[in-house]
């Protein structure tokens, strides 16, 4: 059981500039934003319930406010690294969810198992919306809207060639939707994921394998984007005449796969690097 009580105020000033020539002549001028005050309560109450046998049943509730952020608040101008012109809103009020989770873990002698739902019911949750008409100007809007998904990851060990592997299996999948029935923006895709590691020698040596869906349930004015698998493999090794030394070698994204990010508010200008080979050497003392 959890509560917390925090009160915050929040101003800004906009400071307008001019060319060189302008500058001789004038001074900057400033617009001033009145002080926004927010009050937000958080609580919260968790139970868990071990059963026997390994197994453990668990749930949560909560209820959580978030005050608008400065950006949500007072942008007003260009966003340089995501590429357009953002817009924010001193009149935008506290954000409100009431969040529940309900999840399960069993475990054995070499194996264990978690698995969670999760739902959020939001009031005037704060999102980014394209103005019509244009091209690179986005507000700040409110509408109530509903997240949900599931997270589960299973880990688990088997013997290959003579040698142990440990081996994790997880997905993930998120939706959600506005109150007027759109889909909410940037959600990311469904995934499953793939991991192996395991000893040669003296190295540690891993395998991770990532599948990202399409993403097709997009939001007003925004784009699909493809799916993906990216592949990663690396090796690390700790000489023993050196301790604290560790010598990494990696390969991200070893198929040199075109990969997008849903997320990224720059997936429809840039991908993700392409395959990425990198050696690092660590000393800890």
């Amino acid at each position: 059981l959890a509560a917390r009580f925090d009160s915050i105020e929040q101003e800004a000033e906009h400071e307008e500039h001019h060319d060189e020539d302008e500058e001789e002549e004038e001074e900057e001028e400033e617009e001033h934003h009145d002080a926004v005050e927010h009050d937000i309560t958080n609580l919260s109450v968790g139970l868990a319930r071990k059963m026997g046998n390994g197994l453990l049943l668990g749930g949560s509730i909560s209820s959580t406010e978030r005050a608008p952020s400065q950006v949500e608040l007072f942008a007003e101008g260009r966003h340089a690294a995501a590429r357009r012109e953002e817009f924010g809103s001193d009149e935008l009020d506290t954000e409100s969810a009431l969040a529940t989770e309900l999840y399960l873990r069993k475990s054995w002698d070499d194996r264990s198992l978690r698995i969670a739902y999760f739902q959020n019911d939001y009031s005037d949750f704060i999102y980014l919306k394209k103005r019509s008409g244009t091209e690179d100007e986005y507000d700040y809007h409110q509408q109530d809207a509903e997240l949900n998904g599931i997270e589960a990851e299973y880990q688990t060990g088997f013997t290959l060639a003579g040698r142990m592997v440990d081996a994790t299996l997880s997905y993930s999948s998120l939706s959600g939707e506005l109150d007027d029935g759109g889909n909410l923006p940037a959600m990311p895709p469904q995934k499953i994921g793939v991991s192996l590691a395991t000893n040669i020698g003296p190295a540690m040596v891993s395998l991770d394998i990532e599948n990202a869906d399409d993403q097709t349930d997009t939001a007003t004015d925004e784009l699909a984007t493809d799916g993906y698998t990216s592949i990663a493999v690396s090796a690390s090794w700790q000489p023993e005449a050196y301790e604290g030394l560790t010598i990494t070698g990696a390969i991200r994204n070893l198929a040199d796969e075109e990969i997008r990010h849903h997320t990224s508010p720059l997936k429809d200008l840039l991908p993700e690097a392409g395959q990425d080979i990198r050696i690092t050497a660590r000393y800890k003392f």
